[in-house]
């Protein structure tokens, strides 16, 4: 079973003595139902950012930023919970949020267009801020505790029948690179991350991507755009596999949903567009996940 926290369509656990799966707050929508969680684990608060930020002379305030321990759950309609549950977590850039990035790259609809199996995870992380700082999932185990949590709050609510997790995929957008790297080396769960997509998102942490593809089983995909900073970070990283030995391509846009050929672990695509249409101008989001959850 495959989590990613989106929409799609949901069998709720039904085993005698569970809560009810109504003691969670829920919102529905057309594509599925969110889920609304403040776990302990979550990313913030944090006591880095307690007495907030400082960028380019304005300060960012821990109470307007740093305080909302959030993470959504999207539950699409035609999700079946077929044993241990799949996850997708996406995480959003700079000067953006959960309910910013929901609307903005109509992630809902595009996880459930795309059929996958899987639950999406919608974590809060510096919210409105020009920050990159993951909070406590930059953490030793702070991932692992983070989706420990999550499985069971939902477990306990009826709404999965099991704690378990099968396989993980990671995605964000702009600034989310940094926690996403954070995550690959030292979050716990490296072994069930199979994917990560960058949605113009390769801003630094070259050596933390090349070490997880190098010495993992799982794919990188790389949407980049042609005039912006990420395309330097992007020719790095493809010079550093490259010596390395390991499989990729490098492809033009529009080519999100052709499956790369068997051993090939790296995927980049240069795309025309700016940054804020690599996510959803052309579907890409959720063109990539058919092509990285394809059985």
């Amino acid at each position: 079973m495959f989590v990613v926290v989106f929409g799609g369509t949901v069998g709720l656990a039904s085993c005698a003595g569970r809560a009810e799966a109504n003691s969670l707050a829920r919102t529905q929508f057309r594509e599925g139902f969110l889920v609304t969680l403040h776990p302990q684990s979550a990313p913030f608060p944090q006591e880095r950012r307690r007495d907030g930020y400082t960028y380019h002379d304005r300060t960012y305030s821990f109470r307007d930023h740093y305080d909302d321990s959030t993470v959504k759950v999207f539950f699409p309609w035609n999700w079946r919970e077929k044993g241990p549950v799949n996850l997708v977590f996406f995480f959003h850039g700079w000067y953006s949020s959960i309910n910013d990035e929901i609307t903005q790259f109509h992630l809902l609809e595009q996880f459930r267009d795309s059929k996958v199996n899987a639950l999406l995870v919608l974590p809060e992380t510096a919210k409105d801020a020009p920050d990159s700082f993951g909070g406590k999932l930059e953490y030793r185990d702070g991932f692992r505790n983070l989706v420990d949590e999550v499985m069971r709050d939902l477990h306990r609510s009826g709404l999965v029948g099991t704690e378990k997790v099968n396989h993980i995929v990671l995605a964000g957008h702009s600034g989310a690179y940094h926690v996403i790297s954070q995550i690959l080396s030292r979050g716990g769960l490296t072994s069930k991350i199979k994917d990560v997509m960058l949605f113009d998102a390769l801003y630094g942490d070259v050596e933390d991507f090349a070490q997880w593809v190098d010495s993992r089983q799982g794919h990188l995909y790389s949407v980049f755009t042609q005039d912006g900073e990420t395309i330097g970070y992007n020719f790095s990283l493809i010079d550093n596999l490259a010596r390395e030995g390991v499989p990729l391509l490098l492809e033009e846009e529009k080519e999100e949903d052709r499956l790369p050929p068997h051993g090939v672990r790296a995927v980049f695509y240069r795309s025309r567009l700016d940054h804020y249409q690599v996510v959803d101008a052309e579907s890409q989001f959720e063109k990539l996940l058919k092509t990285a959850c394809r059985p």
